[in-house]
């Protein structure tokens, strides 16, 4: 104790003193992965400057497409030069490019505070894939590396629901050979990554640190949820502005999150205040392009959105701190997982939550409100018809959540399927059945076929105006 009061009052003696200047800190992050790493640490280098231009950054990333912890094991241990690149930033120089070094050379490179990994995101979500060959690759790094900084692990982002790639949707038959036949929303698989990173934190002392980039990206896809009825917000000319393949994300408020993300959990020097309110930011700019060489180039984008984006960064970084500190097996179940309703139809959901944060409420949300709503007592009402995604989300930590299918039906006699009932309905009912055909709502009075007794039922429908305001 006594010298710990030496030592303080030591600094309080040299900072008193007017000859004295603050010595810049430094910090050295090296990213070993895929095109993800780009992502999330691409503006990293202008987050660090907005939030603390004190801190002096060196920042490189060994970047492998698609490549898993797996690959990156083989790479490490036959020294393969098969990085698409290994680029390095630092104040002095910006960002430079290098097309032959192995992983090897990337770790020799610098004197890296942290090394920062992750998985492949399609397989993020299972364990499997990742253990053992983390294990072995962390070995790597401390025996025959001798690395002595810090390791961290990253939480990708979930892919957007209707992804596809090749015709294979990203949330359905990821890939049968891996074992992951699974059917599954952005946020169930969001959930699920995050569940594998708590994993990966218990099982292995060498990681010592978790950046959820994944779950700030998911905070921005619920607020907008919320806000706007809408999982894909759209930029003026009708673009995403989270995700720009479903997978990967837009150079602009994706990345910024992400990177805001990293920086908070790679530095405890940074201004959380300006992080929040902005006051501190780049004059309005923000990195959200690339040129042909994949640097970043500088475009506008408006202070409320960067404010935004920098929000869902703090609050996925400190909740993600409550998270580890308490019991952050939040459970959150419904008493329903699908429901078929006419429009107009109202069926109430009932939740529970099981946790030991105190205080914790639900938040109810649709991912398309055209099809269905639900207020804030669970109560669901179908709007048109299709299919929608309805949520019970814990409000301490809305990545712990429920959802339960809603598939809206056509309207009873909307047999050209335009979402009205009207005499264009007998039109195309009387071409089926002279075509002895039929459709998903062609058999009116549902009795097993389409025949001229559902003309009948369905003139007498439109007679009495059912769906009339």
């Amino acid at each position: 104790m006594k010298q710990l009061v030496k030592c303080f009052a030591l600094a309080v003696i040299f900072l008193a003193n007017p000859g004295y200047e603050s010595v810049a800190s430094t910090i050295k992050v090296l990213v070993v992965g895929n095109s993800y790493s780009n992502d999330a640490f691409g503006f990293l280098p202008f987050v660090m400057k907005a939030a603390n231009s004190d801190v002096a950054l060196t920042l490189g990333i060994c970047m492998d497409g698609s490549q898993t912890i797996q690959g990156q094991l083989n790479h490490a241990r036959n020294e393969n030069r098969h990085y698409v690149r290994y680029q390095k930033w630092t104040k002095r120089t910006g960002w430079t490019c290098d097309y032959g070094k192995s992983l090897s050379q990337a770790v020799d490179d610098d004197e890296w505070d942290w090394i920062v990994l992750h998985q492949a995101n399609a397989l993020s979500c299972k364990v499997s894939t990742i253990t053992p060959y983390l294990g072995e690759l962390l070995n790597y790094f401390r025996e025959t590396k001798q690395f002595t900084g810090k390791i961290a692990w990253m939480i990708t982002p979930a892919f957007a629901e209707g992804t596809t790639s090749s015709g294979v949707n990203k949330l359905g038959q990821v890939s049968s050979g891996l074992g992951l036949d699974y059917i599954m929303t952005t946020d169930e698989m969001q959930q699920r990554i995050l569940n594998v990173s708590k994993q990966l934190l218990s099982q292995y002392d060498d990681i010592d640190r978790i950046i959820p980039c994944g779950l700030g990206v998911s905070y921005a896809r619920h607020t907008w949820l919320n806000q706007l009825g809408d999982w894909a917000p759209k930029d003026a000319s009708g673009g995403n502005l989270v995700y720009k393949d479903g997978h990967h994300l837009q150079y602009g408020v994706g990345n910024l999150i992400e990177s805001w993300v990293a920086a908070l959990s790679l530095s405890c020097n940074l201004d959380t205040a300006a992080v929040v309110t902005g006051y501190r930011w780049m004059n309005g700019d923000i990195m959200a392009a690339r040129d042909s060489k994949n640097q970043p180039i500088p475009t506008g984008m408006d202070v409320a959105t960067q404010q935004f984006a920098r929000q869902c960064a703090y609050k996925a970084w400190f909740d993600f701190q409550t998270m580890i500190e308490q019991d952050w097996d939040v459970q959150v179940t419904l008493n329903q997982s699908e429901l078929t309703l006419n429009p107009m139809e109202q069926s109430a959901l009932n939740a529970e939550v099981e946790t030991l944060l105190e205080n914790i409420g639900l938040e109810w949300s649709s991912n398309n409100p055209s099809i269905a709503t639900i207020d804030s007592n669970g109560m669901v009402t179908a709007r048109a018809p299709g299919v929608c995604y309805v949520y019970a989300s814990s409000m301490a930590q809305p990545v712990f959540f429920a959802s339960c299918r809603v598939k809206v039906l056509h309207f009873l006699g909307d047999v050209n399927l335009d979402n009205e009932v009207s005499i264009a309905d007998v039109t195309v009912l009387l071409q089926l059945i002279l075509d002895q055909s039929s459709n998903e709502n062609s058999d009116v009075n549902n009795d097993g076929v389409t025949s001229i007794a559902d003309v009948t039922s369905l003139v007498q429908i439109i007679l009495n105006e059912p769906y009339a305001d």
